[in-house]
């Protein structure tokens, strides 16, 4: 329990009670179990005595039916087999004489009666069964209540335990009154103990605080009254004094705080003059060195201007030269070539002298002679493919040559069979009748085979070089071939 210096007599006498109302209970538990348990065991053995007694019953029963319902029955079956007629087999009488029932009737009828008597044995063994079984059970269910029953004399220790418990409780109990007054006693001696120690703290605070006040008089050079001055007046005092002496330091360094001020913001205003002074001989170098650059880009300016005037000119120059009637000629000529039932024909329109910013849009003219729009509406998106590969072509031929070298990339998108044909014979001619080199790229395979058709030698020095990219596993795979110009004898049978 709780030591009733640290928590009080009434809480420690109110744990004692409750720890001895639970062990109370505790010993009532167990006396009350042991009563159960010794009525338990006592109506065990009856009923195990009774279980022998049947046992014995169903064992004597068992024994009679058996030596006479086997053996009899195992008689009469193994004579059946041996009965024809109305002759017993044993004695050689005639049973038709005692009775008018068959014999083999008669025998079959005495073996069924055997047969409910082997019924009744059954159920007499499973009866018996059933009783050795609850035997079983009752036997240990005793031996289980005997070995939780206390030996008599550990039963009279705790017997004994709990009348001297409820002793015990009883005589606490009866205490209470005398520890609740102890308790209100204690609680008042506490409470005198408590005021006296906050007195004793405010006799050492006044003391402490008049001897403080001493020191600040001494301090602040003010003389100090006679002990029968009040305390507290003589605080008050102190306190006027002190809040003087600090409006008069406050005073003080707010002034030394302006002039502070006032000096920084001067020392400020030096800086700055400074400051202005090294910027404005910075502005005045600048500006000059500004008038120097200006000049320079004047003179830049009046430069580009007259290179700017010479590149339009030589730009209007190579317009006039380049789109010109012969340009357009070799177009119309190129793309109704490739594209015979296309009625209007793409042209650039040529450029006068008399402007002065010389350009050559895109336009269309009919075969008959009128003019039309624009490619992009009168074309088709096949057709638009064949005025561009056959505009670059034209630029190709018309402009002076300085590799004999025509590169073309994919050039036959959005084209069909025909326009493929002709233009593998456009490249033909070019290839033969212009010299020029074609380096062609194309992606369809069927495509490849039909262009290194068309386009293999067909004379002495002509050359075809096919080149074929794939992938595999180790990479990029290359696969070359170079097709030269064979004669072939023409042999006639």
């Amino acid at each position: 329990i709780p030591s009733v210096a640290a928590a009080g007599p009434a809480a420690a006498i109110s744990t004692a009670i409750d720890r001895l109302v639970a062990e109370q209970a505790r010993c009532r538990g167990a006396v009350d179990e042991q009563s159960s348990l010794s009525s338990d065991r006592e109506v065990t053995h009856q009923r195990i005595e009774q279980l022998y007694a049947r046992l014995s019953l169903l064992d004597g029963q068992l024994a009679a039916e058996t030596d006479v319902a086997e053996q009899l029955a195992r008689v009469l079956a193994g004579l059946v087999p041996h009965i024809h007629d109305n002759d017993c087999p044993v004695c050689g009488r005639d049973y038709s004489e005692v009775s008018t029932v068959p014999l083999a009737a008669a025998v079959a009828s005495r073996i069924g009666d055997l047969g409910a008597a082997a019924e009744r044995i059954r159920e007499l063994a499973s009866a018996r069964a059933s009783a050795v079984s609850d035997r079983h059970r009752l036997t240990a269910l005793l031996a289980s209540v005997e070995g939780r029953i206390l030996a008599s004399p550990e039963s009279g220790e705790l017997a004994s335990r709990l009348a001297g418990i409820e002793e015990i409780t009883a005589s606490i109990i009866a205490l209470q009154p005398q520890v609740e007054a102890g308790s209100h006693a204690l609680r008042g001696l506490a409470e005198v103990q408590r005021v006296h120690a906050e007195h004793l703290a405010r006799d050492r605070e006044t003391f402490e605080a008049r001897a403080q006040l001493e020191q600040v008089a001494q301090r602040l050079g003010v003389p100090w009254r006679p002990a029968d001055e009040v305390l507290a007046d003589a605080s008050s005092r102190m306190s006027a004094i002190v809040s003087e002496r600090i409006m008069a330091i406050s005073d003080q360094r707010a002034a030394r705080g302006r002039a502070a001020e006032r000096l920084q913001r001067l020392v400020s205003l030096l800086e700055l003059k400074v400051q202005a002074d090294d910027s404005l001989r910075e502005a005045v170098e600048e500006l000059a060195a500004e008038r120097g650059r200006y000049a320079a880009a004047e003179a830049r300016r009046s430069s580009v201007r007259d290179m700017i005037s010479a590149a339009n000119s030589v730009r209007n120059e190579t317009i006039r030269q380049v789109f010109n009637l012969r340009l357009n000629g070799i177009w119309r000529d190129l793309f109704v070539r490739l594209a015979p039932s296309e009625p209007f024909v793409p042209a650039f329109e040529v450029p006068d002298g008399s402007s002065r910013t010389v350009s050559a849009p895109l336009t269309t003219t009919h075969r008959s002679g009128g003019s039309g729009g624009a490619p992009g509406t009168m074309l088709s998106a096949g057709n638009l493919n064949t005025a561009a590969l056959t505009l670059f072509i034209a630029l190709h031929l018309s402009a002076p040559r300085r590799l004999p070298w025509l590169v073309l990339d994919d050039p036959v998108q959005s084209m069909d069979d025909v326009h493929v044909t002709q233009f593998a014979a456009l490249l033909r001619t070019i290839a033969m009748e212009h010299g020029r080199r074609i380096v062609i790229a194309v992606h369809d395979r069927a495509l490849f085979d039909y262009l290194a058709l068309e386009l293999a030698p067909s004379r002495e020095g002509d050359r075809l070089v096919t080149a074929e990219l794939s992938r595999s596993r180790e990479g990029t795979v290359l696969t070359s071939n170079t097709a030269t110009w064979l004669e072939e004898p023409v042999r006639i049978a």
